[in-house]
Formats: C-alpha cells, structure tokens, sequence
C-alpha cells in the first residue's frame, strides 16, 4: 500500500474512488470541485493524503483552510490522517466524516474526545429527486421561496446565530457573528441559499452546503421558534430541490441529529431515507 500527497492531475482517480461513496463524500466532492487539490489558502482548498492500491485510490483525508479535517477512510489509516495533518501544519479544530471514521480519526490523531465542544452521530438521508414529494402548500401557491437576497442578511444572521447556539451551544461572540455574517454572504454570492416566504414575510431558510452537477447536500435549514410546527421548513427545502431538479440535479442528501425527531419526519415526508449515518466532532 502506498500513501502521498494528492497534487494536482489526480483528481480523476480521487473522483472514481469518492463517487463509490457518493451520499458521505459531499465535502470532499465539492471542494476538490471548487478549488482543486491546492492547498492555496482559499476556503475550499486543503491538503489531501490518500491510500493507493494497485493505482487506485482506497482512502483519503483532507484538512482544509477552516482547520476541519475530512475523511473518508473505509479502511482505517493513521498514516494517511497523521500525514494530511503534518502536510497541512494547521490546527485540527473539527472532524466530519462517517461517524465510525471520526471517531477512528481523533484515536489516530491523539485527539481526547471528551474535551470536544460538540461530538454528535448523525442519521445520513439521502433522496432521488423525481420522488420528491412536494408540500401541499408548495404545490398549491400558498407560500413561495427566493434566494437570499442582501436586504434579508440581517434577519438571517439573527436566525443563523439561534440555528449554531441550539445546534452545538456555541455561545455568541463579535467573532461568531462575524463568521455567520461572511458565511450568509457567501451563499447568497454562491446563489445556494434560499427563503421561504408567507404573506409577505420571511419564515424560514434553506441551504446547500455543498452542490455538485448530480447531487446536492442540504444543510442551514433553520425555521424561527414561533413559526415552528406549520411545515415552513419542509416547504423552503422541497423548493430549493425543485430548483435543483430543474437544472438536472438527480440526488439529495442531508445529515442531521438521531434525536431530532421533528426534523426527522418533515425530511422523511418529503421523501428522505436514512441510507447510513455521519459524523461532526468540533474541538473549539
């Protein structure tokens, strides 16, 4: 077995290897899309060490600009994950992956689990778009959905930050805000990143945090406390992936908590199946 730096010129056989585990490999799809295999400071690039047999690549880890590390490593490899660290010299702030795979990571990596500040297994789903089932509501007119436009960032930042603080407790600080307030820029310059609209009012919101020509994966799905229960977020996500479906997207997928009972069904009624699970481990 034979273990390198992934350059330039190899993304053909890193795209033959990750399509075999298309709905888990989203992160890693994308930003080898967006930027390359550059680790060059931008957002999306990274160092990237895979696993070689026979030419052909088995596993892979990246570690990108954000400090997170991405792994789909269905054969456990320290080398590779220790190797993608030392290349990249950064900080690990966070893993994602298979859930089984990061929990691999942080052994391989010394990283004391119990100091993470979130650690949560998540249920994967994953949808073909021509089962979609589209809301009532939807369907009939009744509420309508738009891209993010500059005029909604400040409710959207208000609403990203209550999304971080109930998804992981992260406390509001000047920097998190500011994060939040760059990345509601960024989606609404990438145009992935929607609103769902009633009576002229914002009443929830949508995204994809990764997008490919065959498959989308949603992620920001977020509907304010009082407007929850009245299926604003099952609308904003089947329009986003009407929209998806219109451009000639085939497939969606999404990962959310085991426990999230609510988010479960509305996924589930519009069509989701759970196809395996996923993981995000945060360190700081």
């Amino acid at each position: 077995m034979l273990v390198r730096q992934l350059h330039p010129g190899d993304e053909e056989k890193l795209e033959a290897f990750l399509v075999q585990y298309i709905d888990s490999s989203m992160f890693l799809r994308g930003n080898m899309r967006v930027a390359g295999l550059i680790d060059d400071g931008s957002r999306y690039g990274g160092a990237y060490v895979a696993a070689f047999e026979d030419d052909r690549i088995i596993g892979v880890a990246a570690h990108y600009q954000i400090g997170n590390v991405i792994v789909q490593l269905p054969v456990r490899n320290d080398e590779v994950l220790r190797r993608t660290v030392e290349l990249s010299g950064r900080e690990v702030t966070g893993f994602l992956g298979p859930y089984d795979q990061i929990v691999a990571a942080c052994e391989a990596l010394a990283f004391d689990r119990s100091t993470a500040r979130y650690d949560s297994r998540q249920g994967l789903y994953a949808l073909a778009l021509n089962k979609l089932n589209v809301p009532d509501a939807l369907a009939e007119h009744r509420v309508s959905a738009r891209l993010f436009e500059p005029d909604d960032f400040d409710t959207l930042i208000e609403w990203y930050l209550q999304y971080v603080l109930e998804l992981s407790g992260e406390a509001e600080t000047p920097k998190v805000r500011q994060r939040w307030r760059d990345g509601v820029q960024r989606m609404h310059d990438e145009k992935r990143a929607w609103v769902l609209i009633d009576d002229d009012e914002l009443v929830a919101s949508t995204a994809f945090n990764s997008a490919l020509p065959d498959i989308v994966q949603i992620g920001g799905v977020f509907t304010p406390t009082d407007k929850r229960s009245r299926g604003y977020a099952k609308c904003a996500v089947a329009a986003s992936l009407i929209e998806a479906r219109d451009n000639g997207v085939e497939r969606a997928v999404l990962f959310t908590g085991e426990d999230n009972v609510p988010a479960i069904r509305a996924y589930e009624a519009l069509g989701f199946e759970k196809v395996g699970d996923y993981g995000l481990i945060f360190t700081k």
